[in-house]
């Protein structure tokens, strides 16, 4: 690493719903992403409100192209895309409600465990789902994910009972409102400048990186 590239590290905010197929599959863009640039870069995840409320969706964006089991196969069919496998309950037999309980109790891991506990939350509630076919919008699913995923379940609820979480989520929800995020994933860089939506191939992601972190002059100006 050049002695340039230290003086420069990358802020992502990144942007997911839980319950959001694309941001299942970028896992491991994400993965890598850490991986290859390490100190280079800094990932911050938020929240964004794309299955908040399952019913409306459906009944808004999917009502006309098959319902529920048109967004089913969809799902499927982005899935089969990069060889993962489904549970054959996801979006059948098991339809959560919400992704917000979820994002809820993600919010209380991230301050009382910090953020990598934060993503193992993440990543353990999206196999619960999508591998395991569990309806992680249920809190007895959520309090026994606790349990499997190794935390201490009482610290966790404390900070949703006090109403913290809820703040901290109530703040990622402003934030996605200020850049004007439209899905799940976005990637933000740049102060906002530039924005990555939806499927993005690993490549594109990258250049957009190395394009910061060789220009110091990244941050615009203008007269």
């Amino acid at each position: 690493m050049t002695t340039r590239r230290k003086l420069l590290m990358i802020k992502i905010d990144y942007f997911t719903d839980v319950l959001c197929i694309w941001a299942f599959i970028n896992e491991r863009r994400i993965e890598e992403l850490a991986k290859e640039y390490g100190d280079d870069i800094e990932i911050h995840h938020h929240y964004v409100d794309v299955f908040g409320a399952v019913e409306e969706k459906m009944q808004a964006q999917w009502q006309a192209k098959g319902g529920y089991p048109g967004f089913r196969e969809h799902v499927f069919e982005s899935a089969g895309q990069f060889q993962l496998s489904l549970d054959d309950s996801v979006w059948d037999t098991c339809r959560p409600t919400s992704s917000a309980p979820a994002h809820l109790y993600g919010k209380a891991i991230a301050i009382v465990y910090g953020s990598q506990s934060e993503l193992h939350w993440l990543s353990g509630l999206r196999n619960a789902f999508f591998n395991q076919g569990r309806d992680i919008s249920q809190v007895s699913v959520l309090r026994q994910l606790l349990t499997d995923l190794e935390f201490e379940a009482q610290p966790v609820i404390a900070q949703i009972e006090s109403g913290d979480a809820l703040a901290h989520l109530m703040s990622d929800r402003k934030k996605s409102d200020n850049l004007k995020i439209k899905g799940s994933p976005s990637m933000v860089m740049n102060d906002g400048r530039q924005i990555l939506l939806g499927n993005v191939g690993y490549g594109i992601i990258r250049a957009n990186i190395e394009e910061l972190l060789q220009d110091k002059s990244a941050h615009a100006s203008w007269c």
